[in-house]
């Protein structure tokens, strides 16, 4: 099945290049912050390319709205100096295609041991399955997201609810992923950020 891909981003002729994809993935695109949160949430795509020149909406940029709706590998594209975002402009069709490729022929899940199920909502593994809440889900896909680099408290708490606490979530999810996995994949705090580790085979 082809992934889906949503690309946001304010630069209509981008966006209109883009359009359409071949067989490899389906390419949906904003061109607004509130468009962008509207199709992540509808669509659940598998990738999402954000342009940091979207407009933030009640202090949240568009980024951090997708990841609540429906936490996904984000792909920014970002200044041509920044050293972080996966593209910088200027930008052309093509670099957000080979980048976009790359990313969706490469199940993010394959590298921790598990999979996980958008639709159950499950962390699968050697050792059976456990469901997650909502939250606990939206924490592991920034989780796997961020990769070897981890997230930071503050980007993981724009994915749960203000009054509830990351600590219990992460000790939750911390749990289940043990149990599925025989303790072989786990989240660990260090330096401020929380990252998913896996012990050698």
């Amino acid at each position: 099945m082809a992934a889906n891909v949503l690309v946001a981003t304010p630069d209509r002729a981008l966006a209109m290049a883009l359009r359409p994809r071949g067989a490899e993935w389906t390419c949906l695109v904003a061109t607004s912050t509130e468009d962008a949160v509207n199709l992540a949430r509808q669509t659940r795509p598998d990738v999402a390319v954000v342009d940091d020149r979207l407009a933030p909406v009640r202090g949240r940029t568009a980024g951090a709205w997708i990841a609540f709706v429906w936490p996904t590998r984000v792909l920014s594209i970002g200044g041509p100096h920044d050293t972080v975002a996966a593209l910088r402009r200027p930008v052309t069709a093509t670099d957000v295609t080979a980048v976009v490729t790359s990313a969706v022929s490469r199940p993010a899940t394959a590298a921790w041991g598990f999979a996980l199920d958008a639709d159950t909502l499950e962390v699968q593994a050697a050792h059976g399955a456990q469901r997650l809440t909502p939250t606990e889900y939206r924490l592991l896909r920034v989780l796997i997201t961020a990769g070897a680099d981890g997230a930071s408290a503050a980007s993981l708490a724009t994915v749960i609810d203000a009054a509830s606490s990351l600590r219990v979530h992460l000790g939750n999810l911390r749990r289940k992923l043990g149990l599925v996995t025989g303790d072989a994949g786990y989240v660990v705090a260090r330096g401020g950020r929380y990252r998913l580790l896996q012990t050698a085979p």
